[in-house]
């Protein structure tokens, strides 16, 4: 690929401040960068799809040529913004850690090259071809240093960029390999070129139109040495189960790049060094929000953040806070640079996910950094939730298959569904509901950070889950890192605000496996566990309680106990249906509401707010919380599947199983309409609104005809509403529970 113009000197739009202007040259000493210089390109404009607001400028480095030739380098490339939008998730592709490469750099004629080191990739001693990452034209030499340009990464960067959205595609990029149309460099860090880091914001325009924004990075490998304390995992990439040996064997833990050791295929689990290095002489995990989180959020940032402490604290020869939070972002740091963690705040009220990622040497798993994005979302479903009783819409089903970019993955896409309680019309103040939602964005954000430090998923967390146990004795989960559902997932805190918790058993464990060599196991039992993999898997059979979003130490027994709820069963410390909206009235038509309906609107107001309540309690017997009958019933389908031998525990009965799960999705097909309980439920519901009603100062001054005919509306209101839930909401569940039941081709019902 030729680079264009005799100089090649790139056009950049400079987002360090003071650079704008005049010429910028600075020495630093220890680097193999000697010398940066920027200046502004008198006459030329920045690319029309560069950032307008910033002049255009000439850059050029000076840099050692024996201490750029004689060592090994990383090479990243995070993805920090782009203009892909993923519609099954709701968000834009974004805050991506990508991960390195391993590099080297070399001179062929005017150009200095870094061409990857592709013999970890490739099971041949000879067979290993190469790949140029990044060219620089060389501007000057001499015998102990060069004069370089930026580099032009641009067709790499349009691979990756392609690979992080080429899953939604069918598996194929919709530019067939084109090269990018245009691509531009946004700006230099001169002061991560001090600590000899090369850092560099590059944006492309794929071939398809797509625009990414890039933090490049050229590390020297030693930058991302481990340290004494630091331990390697060896893994098996194709197989879900732990390290191949020590005391982090019985986990799941995140498998760094897949690489060869000849024919074997090998990865290593990724996860911070807590060791006291050059690069980290405090040994701490250190956090910081990008700038634009509002205030009212950054408390429950923090509690996230070091709760994960109560797990050190506890640890033999540990027992110090690892985890920091640092709060926002230093000016002029971006996303994406190595040295920095970062929880990416995104303003946006409607999103179908929060992720994490990682970045780490492929040779070791030792991690350099980690970037999460959360959406403002999580705080809204929550609120918008108890004020309306409804999802926040749209609302996307789970797409639980992360898209896999050129290098690298996304560790978890927790979708947003939400789950609240299950006597969720009880009256709650605005105080209360906003605490609700921060319970909610605080829970969301330490399970990802719980994939930060090194944990995959274990869907078996849940089996922990006992409600027949007295309630001083019911753990909601042994993992943080199960889907567990949200309202007894803030368990996972002991108070509304704070950081203090209790100390999950698996998440104990495995934590102490990554960072203590497993000095914190003697005597504690092996604990049920399965990830991503496992749960997806149908070779040979399912393992029925291998299951995301499920609950119970048995899934089906939560399918009868929403059959029991909805049928008006009474269960112990559980509310039926009837008797949740029997308490809609009450929510909703309070005293101080009651005082201030004087006119027509506010009377129909009143009487849209009951039936949206009412609604939003159906749906969440129904077909809408994780708790109902559609969530559990979807979560219990492997139970009517052939099981594989032996997956079973003592104790459980898989007829006893299959015939909860049958009878949950029997009366799902064939449900139509609600149940007579809460039928009667819905008509008593209703005499108690209209007699709360009556004594409005509306109602009051109506004549008796006028008054009436009030009623009658709201009777026709009130049917309308259910007919709607009857028409379009059971109807989604029966098309998605028929739809579930034909996606296993190659697994047997057992029916």
């Amino acid at each position: 690929m030729k680079l264009h113009g005799t100089l090649a000197l790139l056009l950049v739009t400079l987002a360090a401040t003071g650079c704008s202007s005049g010429t910028s040259a600075v020495s630093y000493p220890g680097s193999f960068i000697q010398k940066m210089e920027v200046a502004p390109l008198p006459g030329l404009k920045p690319s029309a799809l560069g950032t307008s607001r910033l002049p255009a400028i000439n850059a050029s480095l000076t840099v050692d040529k024996k201490a750029l030739l004689d060592q090994g380098f990383l090479y990243g490339a995070d993805l920090q913004h782009s203009s892909y939008f993923e519609k099954s998730m709701d968000f834009y592709n974004q805050s991506m850690a990508i991960g390195h490469i391993p590099a080297r750099f070399r001179i062929s004629g005017q150009e200095l090259q870094l061409v990857s080191d592709n013999r970890r990739l490739y099971p041949s001693d000879m067979n290993h071809p190469e790949r140029v990452l990044t060219r620089f034209q060389i501007l000057n030499q001499t015998e102990t240093a060069l004069v370089i340009s930026a580099g032009d990464s641009r067709a790499f960067l349009a691979e990756i960029f392609e690979g992080t959205h080429a899953e939604t595609n069918g598996g194929h990029t919709s530019s067939d390999g084109k090269p990018p149309r245009d691509h531009w460099v946004r700006s230099l860090d001169e002061e991560a070129a001090k600590q000899g880091l090369l850092l560099q914001e590059t944006s492309i325009v794929s071939d398809s139109g797509y625009v990414g924004e890039f933090m490049e990075s050229i590390i020297p490998d030693s930058w991302l040495a481990p340290g004494k304390q630091f331990q390697k995992f060896r893994m098996d990439p194709e197989n879900p189960v732990g390290a191949d040996s020590g005391p982090a064997n019985r986990f799941r833990l995140l498998a760094g790049e897949s690489t060869r050791a000849g024919e074997a295929k090998l990865a290593f689990a990724q996860h911070f060094d807590i060791s006291q290095t050059p690069t980290n002489p405090s040994g701490n995990i250190d956090w910081y929000v990008t700038p634009n989180i509002p205030e009212e959020f950054i408390g429950a940032v923090q509690d996230a953040v070091e709760g994960w402490n109560r797990y050190f604290r506890s640890y033999k020869g540990i027992q110090r806070d690892v985890l920091r939070f640092k709060g926002r972002l230093p000016q002029g740091v971006k996303l994406g640079d190595p040295r920095y963690n970062v929880i990416h705040w995104d303003s946006r009220t409607v999103a179908g996910a929060a992720y994490e990622t990682q970045a780490s040497d492929p040779a070791t798993g030792k991690q350099s950094h980690s970037l999460i994005y959360l959406p403002a979302a999580w705080f809204q479903i929550g609120k918008a939730y108890w004020n309306s009783g409804k999802y926040s819409d749209p609302r996307p089903g789970p797409n639980l298959a992360a898209p896999q970019p050129r290098i690298g993955k996304v560790a978890c896409r927790r979708d947003l569904e939400i789950d609240s309680l299950l006597d969720q019309t009880a009256a709650m103040s605005v105080d209360e509901i906003r605490a609700f939602a921060l319970e909610l964005l605080r829970g969301t954000l330490f399970h990802e950070l719980g994939h930060a430090l090194g944990l995959g998923h274990n869907f078996k967390g849940s089996l922990a889950f006992d409600p027949s146990k007295p309630k001083a004795e019911q753990i909601f989960s042994s993992s943080i890192m199960d889907y567990n559902h949200y309202e007894v997932e803030r368990q996972a805190f002991k108070a509304a605000s704070g950081s203090e918790g209790p100390l999950l058993e698996y998440d104990r464990q495995a934590l102490s496996a990554i960072y203590n060599a497993g000095a914190d196991l003697e005597g504690a039992p092996v604990l049920p566990a399965c990830a991503d993999q496992e749960a997806d898997t149908e070779l040979g059979g399912v393992d029925p309680l291998c299951a995301r979003y499920d609950v119970q130490k048995d899934p089906t027994l939560a399918v009868a106990s929403a059959l029991a709820r909805i049928q008006q069963a009474k269960i112990p410390g559980q509310v039926t249906l009837a008797e949740a909206i029997g308490r809609v009235p009450d929510h909703i038509l309070t005293q101080p509401r009651l005082a201030k309906i004087s006119t027509e609107k506010e009377f129909l107001a009143a009487l849209q707010a009951v039936n949206t309540a009412t609604q939003g309690v159906l749906r969440h017997y129904y077909s809408g919380g994780h708790s109902g009958l559609a969530a559990t019933v979807r979560s219990s389908l492997k139970s009517l599947l052939m099981m594989r031998e032996g997956v079973l525990p003592e104790g459980y009965d898989a007829r006893a199983m299959r015939d909860r799960a049958f009878e949950g999705m029997k009366t799902l097909i064939s449900t139509t309409t609600v149940s007579e309980a809460a039928l009667d439920a819905v008509i008593d519901s209703l005499r108690k609104s209209l007699t709360l009603l009556a004594g409005t100062p509306y109602l009051q001054k109506l004549p008796a005809d006028q008054a009436k005919q009030a009623v009658e509306v709201a009777v026709a209101l009130a049917q309308q509403s259910l007919g709607q839930f009857q028409a379009v909401d059971l109807a989604k569940v029966r098309a998605k529970i028929l739809g579930a039941l034909a996606r296993h081709p190659g697994v047997p019902y057992s029916l």
